[in-house]
């Protein structure tokens, strides 16, 4: 799977969007998956394209074009004790999903089904109440 106790990190503090960017950027670069780079490169996305990648109400999907930055494909999540504004009708944003891919398909099947998982009625309300990332791991796993 993609998503990896070492690329969750709960109950964090965020002053801006730009913070909480970082954060799920600093977990896919402690664990190989991206250089800095990439972590700027979302960040410039944001700031080139705006808040689209808050694609749920307090949930933004953070990633950037594929590039050389990108290692090896990976997630990582951070859930905020406080949210932070993305600008987005769907803030405050308090669940952040870092993705990262080398050519943007090979990670589209463990995507989707995450992203169904994100869809299940209460699902998104336990992930930002989590604090464990073994509570999150445990449901993504369930069936």
């Amino acid at each position: 799977m993609l998503l990896k106790k070492e690329r969750i990190l709960t109950q964090a503090e965020a002053a801006d969007w730009q913070s909480a960017v970082r954060l799920v950027g600093n977990l896919l670069e402690q664990d190989g998956c991206i250089s800095a780079d990439y972590t700027q490169q979302m960040i410039e996305a944001i700031l080139t394209l705006g808040p689209y990648i808050v694609i749920l109400p307090g949930f933004a999907l953070c990633h950037a074009a594929p590039s050389k930055a990108v290692l090896q494909d990976g997630i990582s999540l951070v859930t905020l004790k406080s949210g932070v504004e993305f600008g987005s009708p769907n803030d405050p944003v308090t669940v952040c999903m870092g993705l990262c891919s080398r050519d943007g398909k090979a990670h589209m099947a463990q995507l989707q089904k995450l992203a169904a998982k994100l869809m299940e009625p209460e699902v998104l309300e336990r992930i930002k109440e989590a604090n464990d990332s073994e509570i999150i791991l445990n449901l993504f796993e369930e069936t």
